[in-house]
């Protein structure tokens, strides 16, 4: 009994294999494309561990070798038509390169309002009130400090870019830096010359003050310290320190020579250069602890020598009209303006005394 029942479960299968084979119809290969057959598995090959009796029937051998076939016909086929995609990309021209444009920045940035509304923002009085102050605060703390002489037109729009970089000067929204530069750049320039017209002022009312009460050192500042130039690179640290350098072998006696040209630097160190950056180096407290190194930038000292080279000559002259005025009885007020017209006009400058501080 058990075995007919085997028979007929074969005999089954068998014909469901069959009618399977002839319901499904054979797929075309694909053309100009050379398939090699699969091998025939042999009776001893079994893919899918099917029963022995069942892979030896020709039915489920010949659905398995339709279907390897028809597998193998579609991947020829898939390469074919990337081997005519490959040849059709070669053939295809490729647009020639162009020249980069340069970007509109009213257009190109959405982000910038139209130039003509821009300016109008900028020239606003209340808008132009604040940026003024924020860019003198900026001018005196940050750039006037390193840079004491004229600086060039590009170097005054990139000092209103980085004013702009560091917060310092707050645009408003729509507004190039490039538009603000372009349109006060003229104020840095307005502004480094009124911080050297300061530092003029504030050193030649020191000077003639010590003239008055003979503290000058020498007769000429100058010679001493540009044209001997023993001591311009003096250390100083608290009063008296530094003449040791001075002294005889025995420590006795002071060369009286190199005394003269080390007590003019001691004054440029003193009474000048802190005239010219006072508020910034806070040298009254710092000289007893650090050198003039450390508290005067190479700007400071270049501008103080500059400034001795152009104005020392005019400024003893100055005290002597003022002391001979003062002999000949004039009143106060007559000598104040004969001598703030001739003395303070506004060519007095850095080069050569001839031109002006601008």
């Amino acid at each position: 009994m058990v075995v007919f029942l085997l028979e007929a479960a074969l005999a089954r299968k068998q014909a469901e294999a069959e009618r399977e084979m002839q319901s499904t119809p054979e797929r075309p290969l694909a053309t100009n494309t050379t398939v090699t057959p699969p091998s025939v598995p042999t009776e001893e090959y079994n893919p899918a561990g099917v029963d022995s009796q069942l892979w030896k029937s020709a039915g489920i051998r010949k659905a398995l070798q339709d279907e390897q076939e028809a597998d193998a016909g579609a991947d020829a086929g898939a390469d074919a038509v990337e081997q005519e995609a490959d040849a059709g990309e070669t053939t295809v021209p490729r647009p020639a390169p162009q020249a980069p444009q340069a970007p509109n920045r009213a257009t190109a940035d959405p982000q910038y309002l139209p130039k003509e509304e821009q300016l109008e923002i900028l020239r606003r009085s209340a808008t132009k009130e604040m940026i003024h102050m924020n860019l003198n605060k900026f001018v005196g703390k940050r750039i006037f400090p390193n840079a004491k002489f004229p600086l060039s037109e590009l170097h005054n729009k990139a000092v209103c870019k980085l004013a702009v970089g560091s917060e310092v000067v707050r645009l408003d929204q729509g507004v190039d830096p490039e538009v603000f530069a372009e349109e006060y750049h003229k104020s840095v320039k307005e502004r480094m010359a009124a911080l050297r017209l300061n530092c003029h002022n504030a050193a030649r009312s020191k000077f003639l003050n010590d003239l008055k009460l003979d503290k000058v050192p020498s007769d000429s500042l100058v010679v001493d310290l540009l044209e001997k130039n023993t001591d311009a690179a003096v250390g100083y640290r608290s009063c008296g320190q530094g003449y040791q350098d001075y002294l005889t072998k025995d420590g006795t006696k002071v060369l009286q020579a190199r005394t003269r040209q080390y007590q003019s630097f001691h004054y440029l160190v003193k009474r000048i250069m802190p005239s010219i950056n006072c508020t910034n180096t806070k040298f009254d407290v710092r000289k007893q602890e650090e050198t003039i190194s450390n508290i005067f930038t190479v700007s400071d000292k270049a501008f103080a020598l500059v400034l001795l080279e152009n104005y020392e000559s005019r400024w003893r002259k100055q005290h002597e009209d003022l002391k001979s005025a003062r002999l000949q009885g004039k009143e106060h007020a007559s000598i104040s303006k004969e001598f703030k017209a001739k003395f303070t006009s506004s060519d007095d400058g850095l080069k050569l005394k001839s031109s002006g501080w601008s």
